[in-house]
């Protein structure tokens, strides 16, 4: 009769012998929690809120409508294009060179370059404003973190603006 080694390990023990996989860190646009991922995933499952989340970027290239844009990536938004959504939360950033009519949350830089025209409000910790750029009607808030941008999320503060 053989007997079979402990195949039980501590998660430390486990990690020495395996190779160190690539990864990248986003926050979940939910609940603001840090979390790493493989580099080219495209969704995940967030370890604190257990919720699933998009964590590619979004480019968006034609006329687009709807009620949210989410992504813990960076979203752009193209010349030419005409972007209409309540909200759209990004945790990398944001690139304008077209039209968004609706409410911006981001975790990361919002660009707004020379062609760009944005109505509703927009949240971020860095905003960044492009001569020839138009504001139409917007609120523009900057937070101290991106902790703080991407935290109150769920609330009805990020209505659009009227």
């Amino acid at each position: 009769m053989s007997v079979l080694p402990n195949t039980t390990h501590a998660p430390e023990e486990a990690a020495s012998w395996m190779p160190a996989l690539p990864t990248r860190t986003v926050r979940c646009y939910l609940c603001a929690c840090e979390f790493d991922v493989a580099p080219k995933a495209m969704s995940a499952s967030c370890p604190h809120c257990y919720r699933r989340i998009v964590v590619e970027d979004v480019v968006i290239r034609g006329p687009w409508w709807g009620g949210k844009i989410e992504t813990c990536g960076a979203v752009e938004i193209h010349k030419r294009t005409r972007a209409t959504a309540t909200v759209l939360l990004a945790g990398a950033g944001v690139l304008i060179h077209g039209y968004l009519d609706g409410s911006v949350v981001s975790g990361g830089l919002v660009r707004l370059t020379e062609r760009a025209t944005v109505k509703g409000r927009v949240r971020a910790p860095r905003i960044e404003i492009h001569p020839g750029a138009v504001i139409d009607n917007a609120l523009l808030e900057i937070p101290a973190t991106p902790l703080e941008a991407l935290a109150p999320i769920g609330t009805p503060e990020l209505a659009p603006a009227a």
